[in-house]
């Protein structure tokens, strides 16, 4: 085995003689390399597309979870699209952000979604279901349960 690798690499020693740096000189007078000159002036750095960048989160989800009391106008819950829908003493806001409209302690139930078929609801939820399954479309729904108005009447003289 040791003869036939010490013949093949003679045999290709024989071949490279004429284009070994002692054997073959450019038109200046210096050899040539067989592995060839890099012409490049500088090496390539890395991409800044590769590098993974570091982004601020967008703030979605609960603020308030259930049984957690919430004040008047306090953020519930910020989504994008409607996972949660507001239902009693709860508003809308921009980007269906979910808001306290009286103080009181926030609760989740699942009903029955029927809006009216011109509501804003109706066109972002009903609409993209099947016709036979939009009867009974069971959604979660946020409450805010108020607390009991103690000492806060006014007499009818009064009004």
């Amino acid at each position: 085995m040791a003869a036939i690798v010490r013949k093949c690499y003679s045999d290709f020693s024989r071949f490279l003689a004429p284009f070994s740096p002692s054997g073959l000189t450019t038109l200046i007078g210096a050899p040539l390399s067989v592995f060839g000159v890099r012409w490049a002036s500088k090496k390539q750095g890395s991409s800044t597309a590769v590098r993974p960048r570091k982004h601020r989160g967008k703030g979605l989800g609960l603020k308030i979870r259930e049984g957690e009391y919430a004040q008047a106008g306090s953020i519930i819950a910020i989504q994008r699209g409607y996972k949660w829908h507001p239902g009693a003493f709860v508003g809308t806001g921009r980007k269906n952000t979910l808001y306290a409209l009286e103080p009181g302690y926030v609760r989740f139930t699942k009903e029955v979604l029927r809006p009216h078929f011109n509501s804003h609801l109706y066109r972002c939820v009903v609409r993209k279901i099947e016709p036979e399954e939009r009867e009974n479309v069971v959604r979660t729904f946020v409450h805010v349960v108020p607390e009991p108005q103690v000492g806060r009447f006014k007499l009818v003289k009064m009004i």
